[in-house]
């Protein structure tokens, strides 16, 4: 609701700002809001866990977003076709939807958690919007593993400007996903170079949803595709650059990375809290020399798992 009241303002008023609102709501009008309504570091108690998970209601929130996020996109297709729009509205309402297809990587997060198959397809078909499909394989196999290493593309370092993390990220993220993918159908006796490839069935449906956009709307709204894309998964980065900065899990004399530290009552908070991963918002694990800050999810592929295993 307040992000409509926004852009009836500016629209409005006449500033021009109406194709850039999903900016205006995201950096503008949501920071101070979540100041003043502050953070919320509270885990469910353990004994209404199973109850949450029976809950669909939180599933059918994920689902529910897909639709809108598809219909957002062919929305803006169909104006950036009608050519009505300046270059620089045709941009802002670009940005707008990449913001939507970044969080749109955060519901396939979600999906990608579950175990059933086909909410695992619907993630790979919320990542199409972005062509971000190899997170799905990384995020779940290769981050949670090695998360806070150096062998981990999605962990900042110390020091490290986001300008280098970002390229550092998206190719390393690419190719870590690749070699997990590969690693795994080679284990399983299969090619690689087949329709069992989780990376490439998901860039597939990446290619099928922009070839059906071109088709009907033309190859006009290609070059605003591409930059849409790139703003929604330069979002995700921008999340992973901000949680991960700095932290550092030191190897053992086995050659083994020690374990993240477990939250303690009256641990001092002198650094940045941060948490497993984008979604899991457990309670924060602080430390002053900046080692382990975090703990990795939990086997499970359940989030609300993966927050419980935290909180322990």
């Amino acid at each position: 609701m307040l992000a409509f009241l926004a852009v009836g303002l500016v629209r409005i008023t006449g500033l021009g700002l109406f194709w850039w609102s999903g900016a205006i709501f995201l950096f503008g009008i949501l920071p101070p809001f979540d100041t003043l309504i502050g953070k919320d570091s509270g885990n469910p108690p353990d004994s209404i866990i199973a109850a949450l998970e029976q809950d669909r209601y939180y599933r059918w929130c994920t689902y529910l977003f897909l639709p809108m996020q598809l219909a957002s996109l062919t929305l803006a297709c169909a104006i950036w076709s009608g050519g009505d729009l300046s270059a620089l509205d045709s941009l802002g309402l670009a940005v707008t939807v990449g913001i939507i297809g970044g969080v749109g990587i955060n519901t396939a997060h979600e999906l990608g958690h579950e175990s059933e198959k086909v909410e695992r397809w619907l993630s790979k078909l919320t990542h199409a919007q972005t062509g971000y499909g190899h997170f799905f394989v990384e995020h779940n196999r290769g981050h949670h593993v090695r998360v806070a290493t150096p062998e981990d593309p999605a962990s900042s370092r110390l020091g490290e400007s986001f300008w280098a993390f970002l390229p550092r990220t998206v190719l390393g993220s690419l190719a870590s996903a690749w070699e997990i993918e590969s690693g795994r159908l080679r284990r399983k006796g299969a090619r690689v170079l087949s329709v069992h490839n989780d990376i490439l069935n998901a860039w597939a449906i990446s290619a099928v949803l922009y070839g059906i956009l071109l088709a009907v709307f033309g190859p006009s709204i290609l070059p605003w595709l591409f930059i849409q894309a790139i703003v929604g998964f330069t979002l995700l980065e921008v999340v992973n650059y901000l949680e991960h900065y700095g932290l550092a899990r030191q190897k053992r004399p086995d050659g083994r990375y020690e374990p993240s530290p477990r939250a303690t009552p009256g641990t001092p908070i002198t650094s940045r809290p941060t948490y497993c991963c984008i979604t899991c918002s457990a309670t924060p694990i602080t430390t002053p020399t900046r080692r382990a800050a975090t703990r990795p999810c939990a086997p499970s592929t359940r989030r609300r798992n993966c927050r419980r295993a935290m909180a322990r």
